[in-house]
């Protein structure tokens, strides 16, 4: 027996833990009922009481929806869970006629690697969202940072929530 045949079983181990532990991480932001992977809603600030329309139809035959957003800033704090535990990100939009206009990123990792992926993410997102409707704004994995990317879409989930206007 070669000498390293332990510190490469070792190696072999620990890497297919880490794959399974993404791969259920992975899957339990999908499900809807996942609390630690639902993005709360920790504050909430409206610029002013400006209301911007988006009309969105949802197929050729089917009749045309308005859905008013207020303007303003809104924070919203989406934490998750990574490999290395207990992750959060502070997401700031600000939406000014359906659009959105500026977007803050902060990251709350809790291990080295987690640091780097959420500054990788935090780099990128401005690019990514400025300038795209409130109202259908999704993000794909960015800068390689698929729970951070998920994490991000919940909290536009709740800013969306937040800043339709009651039409009833």
């Amino acid at each position: 027996m070669n000498a390293n045949t332990p510190k490469i079983a070792g190696v072999l181990i620990i890497s297919a833990v880490l794959i399974i532990g993404v791969y259920l991480a992975a899957t339990q932001l999908g499900d809807d009922t996942d609390t630690a992977s639902t993005a709360t809603t920790s504050s909430q600030s409206v610029s002013d009481n400006n209301t911007a329309s988006e009309t969105s139809e949802l197929s050729d035959s089917a009749p045309q929806t308005t859905v008013e957003y207020a303007d303003g800033t809104y924070s919203v704090a989406a934490p998750y869970t990574s490999p290395g535990g207990a992750e959060s990100i502070e997401v700031d939009v600000t939406v000014s006629d359906s659009q959105i206009t500026a977007v803050s990123v902060e990251g709350e990792a809790g291990t080295p690697t987690s640091e780097q992926i959420q500054a990788g993410f935090i780099d990128a997102i401005a690019d990514a969202v400025i300038g795209q409707e409130i109202g259908n704004a999704e993000i794909n994995k960015l800068a390689g940072a698929s729970l951070t990317t998920a994490a991000f879409n919940n909290a536009l989930e709740d800013i969306r929530a937040d800043a339709i206007v009651d039409q009833s």
